[in-house]
């Protein structure tokens, strides 16, 4: 139970610094200065087409495109696979058969940090499409784990406490040409 919990709350601390982080000592993704912002033709959430997602991706250079993917809420993504381009076919292929899910021919990712279907109003970052490998990730410092045996809980009640520390550096690089926020419009 220990690792799964540890494992659950280090990736949602990493997917934090990585994309939405916007205080010392990180910038994650969605917060970085010099990234690309389009703005979907609507401010409501529920009107979303095709064209938004397309016009988010030609802001890429298509040497830089291919390696990009989406980044998202599963609660955008629970509207998105029902959004269809101009020829009726879905703009979601579902996982299967060892292929990843796509959308709009791109991989996505959905991640829980970012904001949910419901929570997003009129200008409201909700999305990215960008290139994960050009955030850089450093290991500041190894794993330290530390086990308190003599604290008065201990003593007490028998309970032992774990302290985990990693200290871990991260770097969105060139972010104003491979990295590109969609938000809603303004009203």
């Amino acid at each position: 139970m220990f690792v799964e919990d540890f494992n659950e709350a280090y990736g949602q601390e990493f997917d934090r610094q990585c994309l939405t982080a916007d205080e010392d000592p990180f910038t994650g993704a969605m917060n970085v200065k010099k990234a690309n912002i389009h703005a979907a033709k609507t401010a409501d959430i529920s009107k979303l087409t095709y064209i938004d997602f397309r016009d988010a991706e030609l802001k890429v250079k298509p040497e830089e495109r291919k390696e990009c993917e989406w980044f998202f809420s599963e609660t955008v993504l629970n509207h998105i696979v029902n959004i269809q381009d101009a020829n009726g076919n879905p703009i979601w292929r579902r996982p299967g058969d060892g292929l990843p899910g796509l959308i709009d021919g791109y991989r996505y990712h959905d991640v829980s940090i970012l904001p949910q279907f419901a929570d997003i109003k009129e200008d409201t970052p909700f999305a990215i499409f960008m290139n994960p490998k050009k955030i850089v990730h450093g290991n500041r410092k190894g794993i330290e784990i530390k086990r308190f045996d003599g604290t008065t809980e201990s003593l007490e009640y028998g309970e032992n406490f774990l302290r985990f520390r990693k200290r871990d550096g991260f770097l969105v690089t060139r972010p104003a040409a491979n990295v590109v926020i969609l938000k809603t419009a303004k009203a």
